[in-house]
Order: C-alpha cells, then sequence, then structure tokens
C-alpha cells in the first residue's frame, strides 16, 4: 500500500506543486482549482449521455473486475488498474486520461467495484479468501456453524440469499449516499490545490503509517513517491509498474509451485489442454497490443 500511495498520490503531488511553481514564476495565477465554482450545476453530474457513451467501458471493465475478483489473492487493486489500462486503450484520446477522463473513472471505478461480488465465488464455493474481507466474512460464517464450501448453497441456501440481497440494498444505500453528498464533493474540489494538497499529503503519511505502524513505510512511500515522479518526467507508465509489482510475487509462487510439480521439467506444461489454452492466450494477448495500429492523427487546419 505504500508502495501504490507513493507512486500514484505523491508523485502527482509533487508534479502539481512543480507546475504551481512555474505558473508563478511565469506571472500567471498559481491558485490552480480543480474545479471551476462557476461551472454550471448540469456540468457537475453525469448526464444520461455521459452514461452511455461510458457504457461500454464500464461493461469491459465490469467484466475484467469480474473476472479478477473470481481468482483468489489478486484483489480490487489489480482490477482498478486492468479496467483503467484497458479503458485507455480502447479510447480515442488516451492523452485525456489522468486528466480527468470520464472513461478513465468509469473503467477503474467499475472493475474495483465488480470484484466485490466475484470475489465470493471462490469464498462460498470453495472456502477460499479472496482478501481480508473474505476472511473475516468466513471466520463469521464459521462462528455461526456454516462452513463455506460447495454443500453451504444446499445446506444454507437460505443465509446466502440474505446476503445477495444485503448486498444489493447496500448498492442501492451507497447510490443514495453519493447522489445526497454529491454537492459536498464538489465544494471540496472547487478549492484550491494548495488547500488540498496538504491534507492529501496528510492523509498519504497517515495511511501508510497505520497499514504496518512503522517508520519504514513512510520511508518506503517516499522512495516509490521519488521513483514515481522520476517516470512521471520521463513518461513511463506508472500503471503498468504497479501492475508488474503486484502480479510479480503471485508469479513466482506459481511458477515455484509448477516447478515443484512437474519436476523441474516446464516443458510438461504443454502436454496440458487448459495451461495450452492460457498460454496461447497471453501469447495472443502480447501480440495484439505490440502490433495493435496506431490511430491516425489528423492535421488541423
Amino acid at each position: 500500500l505504500a508502495m501504490v500511495i507513493g507512486m500514484l498520490a505523491l508523485s502527482e503531488i509533487m508534479i502539481q506543486i512543480e507546475e504551481r511553481v512555474h505558473a508563478r514564476r511565469a506571472g500567471r495565477d498559481a491558485g490552480i482549482k480543480a474545479f471551476d465554482k462557476a461551472t454550471p450545476h448540469e456540468d457537475r453530474i453525469v448526464t444520461g449521455a455521459e452514461f452511455k457513451a461510458s457504457f461500454r467501458t464500464m461493461l469491459r471493465s465490469a467484466l475484467i473486475g469480474t473476472v479478477i475478483g473470481a481468482i483468489p489473492g489478486l484483489g480490487s487493486t489489480l482490477a482498478g488498474f486492468l479496467g483503467y489500462g484497458a479503458a485507455k486503450r480502447a479510447s480515442k484520446n488516451p492523452e485525456e486520461f489522468g486528466k480527468g477522463a470520464l472513461d478513465g473513472i468509469a473503467g477503474a471505478e467499475a472493475a474495483n467495484s465488480a470484484t466485490v461480488g466475484a470475489n465470493l465465488i471462490p469464498t462460498l464455493a470453495l472456502g477460499i479468501p479472496g482478501n481480508l474481507s473474505a476472511a473475516i466474512l468466513i471466520s463469521a460464517l464459521i462462528i455461526h456453524g456454516l462452513t463455506p464450501g460447495p454443500m453451504i448453497f444446499q445446506q444454507h441456501g437460505e443465509v446466502l440469499y440474505g446476503l445477495f440481497g444485503a448486498m444489493l440494498v447496500a448498492n442501492l444505500v451507497n447510490l443514495l449516499l453519493g447522489q445526497v453528498g454529491l454537492r459536498f464533493f464538489a465544494f471540496m474540489i472547487s478549492l484550491p490545490n494548495q488547500y488540498i494538497h496538504p491534507i492529501i499529503v496528510l492523509l498519504c503519511f497517515s495511511g501508510a503509517y497505520l497499514t504496518t505502524q512503522s517508520m519504514f513505510a513512510i520511508g518506503l512511500m517516499s522512495a516509490f513517491a521519488i521513483l514515481g515522479y522520476i517516470m512521471r518526467k520521463l513518461d513511463f507508465s506508472i500503471v503498468a509498474f504497479i501492475i508488474a509489482f503486484i502480479l510479480g510475487p503471485l508469479f513466482e509462487d506459481a511458477l515455484r509451485q509448477t516447478l515443484v510439480l512437474f519436476g523441474d521439467d516446464p516443458e510438461r506444461l504443454l502436454t496440458r489442454p487448459i495451461a495450452i489454452f492460457f498460454l496461447v492466450l497471453t501469447a495472443f494477448s502480447i501480440w495484439r497490443l505490440g502490433f495493435r495500429p496506431k490511430p491516425k492523427i489528423l492535421n488541423e487546419p
């Protein structure tokens, strides 16, 4: 978490502060606002046309989040990054991402939210928790005499349907709270950045420290913030770095287990249909991304 906070939040704050300093030296107004108070009310909410335009992005990212959520150990953070990356690759204006593009927000949040329900698949059907919340849910079920597994749907189906109903109601309540708090959220982002930046920095340091209650997390976050700043200046993808950082240990564990099972002979993987399918799918995905035609740039008059 400290790495993610440093790479995403603190490095962006450093970039924005640098832009403010340059703007002040150039004699421009340094009180840059994230949201203009004079913006009409209808521009502060998502219109029907905007929702329709982003529907395909949300559907794609929801599918990504469902697949990620059904796999134990990956989590919503990875799903959010993958949903954001997929939305950016499919967008006709990828340069707008990172500047408040609606498709970027829709893609990340749809994938992030989709993992919640999908995470119940391994949790309830197999008894394998995908994250901390799922582990707590399994503990609560066991305390009440319910053992997660294939038989739980036959023996305690009414409890599970009640759980699904509660999730549906929770989504409706979440929508209601979002509508009620919309005006407050709009006011918060209308404040000048010199007021918002200290609050964000304070929350970053607090969040990084509370996860481990160690000053090492603070140093780690600061180091990755500097690395993220350098990567942004050199126009490297931070999202790709974070995805590799998250999936790297999982890949190493899976590779180690595979080598143990096959006696240090990875070529035996080619005798398994499922393994061949995923290898072909991976190769096709890499080929499609590497040889995708570049978008045509129209010359403006």
